[in-house]
């Protein structure tokens, strides 16, 4: 599933492709389809990959609660949104728990998201949460 926005200022926008391959895929099949209705796409474009998204179910329920008072840089409001919102300086991501026992991390490298993910696993258990 893909969502593709264009903007008028000659930017596009899309999520959805799982690796860099099917982005650059992707924006071939966006630029043909683009000249076919006759506007005219550079020959060469310069992709970015701005965030990626990293997601996980460690198959058991997080106590949300306790997460959220152990956790510094944790918010947690069950009734505006369902899962704790936990924003390490290091890296810089925002990481999703839900109770689940899902867990979604929002980054901007790719490189980072083993970091991110082992820092997260030593500071969950350092409270006893895993």
């Amino acid at each position: 599933k893909t969502v593709i926005m264009l903007l008028s200022n000659g930017r596009v926008y899309f999520t959805g492709p799982k690796n860099i391959e099917e982005a650059h895929e992707l924006t071939e099949k966006i630029c043909k389809k683009l000249n076919i209705i006759g506007f005219k796409t550079y020959e060469k474009l310069d992709i970015q990959v701005q965030n990626i998204i990293a997601s996980t179910d460690i198959k058991r329920n997080l106590n949300l609660r306790a997460m959220a008072s152990s956790l510094s840089k944790a918010e947690y409001d069950p009734k505006h949104f369902p899962g704790l919102i936990y924003r390490p300086e290091d890296p810089n991501t925002v990481i999703l728990f839900f109770d689940s026992g899902k867990i979604v991390c929002n980054i901007s490298e790719s490189k980072m998201i083993s970091t991110a993910v082992d820092k997260m696993t030593h500071e969950l258990k350092s409270i006893g949460m895993l």
